[in-house]
């Protein structure tokens, strides 16, 4: 090995230690003159590098990465027919049909390419000259075939750099742009845009919304988590800080370049810095702030990004579900497979306790998959929905229908709370004197339920409530609507009664449960949907444990409409024939909803009735609810469940939720 790289470097060439395909010496990229003594001190000093490079400058190469075998064999017959005269062509192989071959150059050029879209679609493919800045590796062993680099006629590192062709700039330039044609025109190939461009043209005919100018301390927040030691992550993030500098011209981006390169004092300088930075902001690069969130992410994988910027998925947000292998996409709660995961997030670095890289025998960071990361540090053992607990519920497992302690173990929370934003109450005017006129007695009731459903989504109250009337189109659904929005739309179930007398209870999944048009039942009578109700609406104290492992999950509050217009003859259903769920919350002989009889069911406290012109409520999230173990006199609205002895009376809770195991 040593012998190979002393021959390289004999012979005018610039070799460098290479593992896999990454160079190892720390700014190899400025390395251009290695002594014979720091050449031979590799093979000890970087024993892991088992392959060799080139760095390129005087040294150009010709990299076809093309998978059609026809079209690189045209293209290197373009490249014979125009530089074989000029000196010998060498030709390496790494992974067939693709080929490189290198040139010298007086005048040392960055890095020239072309992205092409293969016929019938698959990958990008691409043809690039490299230059400056770039390595090529020339002996070894490639990373995908496990094949050893191959040259065609004779090895590099016998043929002095002044025997190859030469090539400048524009003659580079030029044959790219021959052999894209010669890919397009005969192979089918279709030119693809860079990033970049793509970006500018769309931003051009308007199709593209402009980015907000970024906060810079939120950028230096991000680039304090990335040491700035490796070569290239340093080129990204200039490359990314001249992208963000585009749309944010108030801020001195470069500044901040500087500020974040000196936080490496020992490979920092001033002068090259700056240097550098002018001849990026001179290229356009594909590098934007996404750059700096997958460089913080490498460095840090349990960081965030912050909530107002446009990346869709991080590890946070995914949950590893240990009952059948799927990952849990925590906005919507959907189960993922594992390819989704590796797909849209990247392979993941280690790091020990001390937060120091872990490297594998080759002195690279190890690397694993989102999946298997996930599957490690964020791995729940069940899954429920239960209303009122934590999106995960640490230390607690669900087993037919109860809680039950087990130390470590984590439970995924399948119920999403609403995201509505807290206004001013004082605005919920409108809806209040709607409430008054549709119900004017009963308004008072309705309320107070509606603010209990949006405040303790986790208690039952144990009765559901009838919202009838003669005629139709006098409101109901708009008095349902901000009670939709202030549970969550998710959380609003509507359902039919052959809905509800189905095999399916998905339903019960749910805080608020709306029944519309309870007229057309099919083969069921409306006793039999009553009789089917009332497990759902009612659950007896004493019974509740058992109604719970009967149903799977009971449902704590409910919202049941009937239109009495829709029963026979315009009457109520005989109070003989209702069911006693009901009976005790409907006056039979007015068919409508009795306050009094409400209120004593519902353990409501008496209070001066509000008028709609006079002191108001709040909104739904702002009526006061009397906290458990106060007592009538303390005033609001529900209070404990407690029998008073010799006081005759009973004050109602609503019961906590058993969640329900998913």
């Amino acid at each position: 090995m040593t012998r190979l790289r002393l021959d390289l470097l004999e012979r005018g060439y610039t070799p460098t230690p290479v593992a896999g395909k990454k160079a190892q010496l720390d700014g190899w990229q400025e390395k251009t003159s290695p002594t014979a003594d720091e050449v031979a001190a590799w093979e000890t000093d970087y024993s892991y590098c088992r392959n060799t490079g080139i760095v390129g400058g005087t040294v150009g190469v010709f990299d076809g990465d093309i998978l059609n075998a026809e079209a690189v064999q045209a293209i290197e017959a373009l490249a014979r027919e125009r530089f074989s005269s000029r000196g010998k062509t060498l030709v390496r192989t790494g992974q067939p049909p693709k080929i490189a071959i290198p040139f010298k150059t007086a005048t040392p050029f960055r890095i020239i390419n072309r992205l092409l879209d293969p016929p019938g679609g698959g990958d990008r493919e691409q043809l690039e000259f490299r230059g400056l800045d770039n390595m090529t590796v020339v002996h070894g062993t490639h990373p995908v075939t496990q094949q050893p680099y191959s040259w065609r006629d004779q090895p590099l590192w016998e043929v002095p750099r002044d025997d190859l062709p030469d090539v400048t700039e524009d003659e580079a330039r030029q044959f790219i742009d021959d052999a894209t044609k010669v890919l397009v025109e005969q192979f089918g190939y279709k030119i693809a845009l860079k990033y970049d461009e793509n970006k500018d043209q769309k931003r051009a005919e308007g199709d593209d919304e402009p980015r907000p100018p970024e906060d810079p301390e939120k950028i230096k927040a991000i680039l304090a988590m990335i040491p700035p030691v490796d070569y290239w992550v340093w080129i990204w993030t200039a490359m990314a800080l001249i992208t963000i500098e585009s749309y944010s011209p108030d801020e001195d981006w470069e500044e901040i370049f500087h500020w974040w390169s000196a936080r490496c004092p020992e490979k920092y300088d001033r002068a090259k810095a700056t240097a550098k930075w002018r001849d990026l902001e001179n290229h356009k690069y594909p590098r934007t702030i996404r750059t700096l969130f997958y460089f913080a992410m490498q460095f840090n994988p349990t960081w965030v990004p912050p909530r107002d910027t446009a990346v869709a998925v991080t590890l946070d947000d995914l949950r590893a579900n240990m009952e059948d292998h799927k990952y849990i996409y925590l906005p919507t709660r959907a189960p993922w497979p594992a390819a989704s995961v590796n797909a849209r997030i990247p392979p993941v670095a280690l790091v020990d306790r001390d937060g120091n890289p872990i490297l594998d025998e080759d002195g690279q960071q190890v690397k694993v998959k989102a999946n298997a990361w996930l599957d490690v540090h964020r791995p729940v053992e069940q899954m429920t929905w239960a209303p009122a607990e934590p999106a995960v519920i640490r230390h607690r497992l669900v087993a037919e229908g109860g809680w039950f302690t087990k130390a470590g173990a984590a439970c995924l929370n399948l119920y999403r709370p609403p995201t509505i934003k807290l206004g001013d109450p004082a605005k919920a005017q409108p809806w209040i004197d709607h409430a008054y006129k549709v119900y004017p007695n009963d308004a008072d009731h309705i309320i107070t339920w509606c603010a209990h459903r949006a405040q303790r989504p986790g208690e039952k109250v144990n009765h559901a409530i009838v919202l009838g009337s003669n005629d139709q189109g006098i409101g109901k659904d708009t008095l349902l609507e901000p009670v939709k929005r202030a549970v969550g739309h998710w959380n609003f179930i509507e359902v039919s009664p052959k809905q509800a007398m189905g095999r399916f209870n998905g339903f019960v999944k749910s805080v608020v449960l709306r029944m519309s048009e309870a007229r057309d039942l099919g083969e069921f009578d409306r006793f039999q949907l009553y009789e089917h109700m009332k497990n759902i609406i009612v659950v007896p104290p004493d019974d509740d444990q058992g109604r719970r492992e009967e149903l799977e999950g009971t449902l704590r509050h409910q919202l049941h409409r009937r239109r009495r217009h829709h029963q026979p003859e315009g009457r109520p259903i005989s109070a003989r024939r209702r069911p006693q769920a009901l009976r005790r919350v409907v006056d039979p002989d007015q068919g409508r909803l009795r306050r009094e009889v409400l209120d004593q069911h519902l353990g409501l406290v008496p209070r001066r009735r509000v008028q709609p012109r006079g002191r108001l409520p709040h909104g739904l999230r702002h009526i006061r609810l009397r906290p458990q173990g106060a007592t009538a006199e303390d005033g609001g609205f529900l209070g404990d469940r407690r029998d008073q002895q010799g006081a005759g009376e009973h004050r109602f809770r609503g019961r906590d939720r058993g969640p329900r195991s998913g």
